[in-house]
């Protein structure tokens, strides 16, 4: 799921003062969960340069799996990956970069699930709602977030309960579109 917001954050809107342009920020979330014996849960942060598409959902996909063999765990023979039913998430990109996993053996097989449209309201959702629901609160003592910096520190600052998720800016990504050949226009094969 991603979660859109924009630098700087006003909570509360000044009379005569409004943002009227914002550094747009798109947060993808995932979670691997048994990854090195644990969840493990993260959020990237990709600024306006890296556009929202196919190739971000990959290289959040290989940037979380490398995260496990970084952090001393590995892939099982079978990798199972559970995705939104985003067009981006049903492409030929997306389908050739999962076999690609297969044949460079990093799972014997790979099982790659959408879920059912309207139908989102996950754990990443959840993760989701605590950095929003805590904005809400503190809106009156905190008005504007003007740097991500900031925005970041109140994020982490919301997750009281449950551990804060580990943060990771993406600021540029491979063209995994190009790498496979496949345009745009005809990249998706699922309807």
């Amino acid at each position: 799921p991603i979660w859109t917001t924009t630098c700087p954050y006003m909570a509360m809107g000044v009379k005569g003062f409004k943002v009227k342009q914002g550094l747009p920020l798109e947060v993808t979330g995932a979670i691997a969960h048994g990854a090195a014996g644990s969840r493990m849960v993260k959020f990237y942060i990709s600024d306006p340069t890296v556009k929202g598409d196919t190739n971000l959902n990959v290289e959040v996909l290989r940037r979380l799996l490398c995260g496990i063999v970084e952090k001393g765990g590995s892939i099982k023979e079978e990798l199972y990956i559970q995705a939104d039913n985003a067009t981006d998430n049903k492409s030929k990109a997306m389908l050739a970069f999962l076999m690609l996993l297969v044949k460079q053996g990093v799972a014997k097989v790979v099982y790659f699930s959408m879920l059912i449209c309207g139908h989102t309201h996950i754990d990443m959702d959840q993760i989701f709602s605590i950095p929003v629901q805590y904005m809400h609160r503190i809106a009156s003592k905190c008005p504007l977030l003007a740097t991500p910096q900031a925005m970041i520190d109140t994020w982490v600052a919301a997750f009281k309960e449950i551990s804060p998720p580990e943060i990771v800016f993406i600021h540029w990504l491979f063209d995994i579109k190009a790498y496979f050949g496949v345009d745009d226009k005809e990249s998706n094969i699922i309807d």
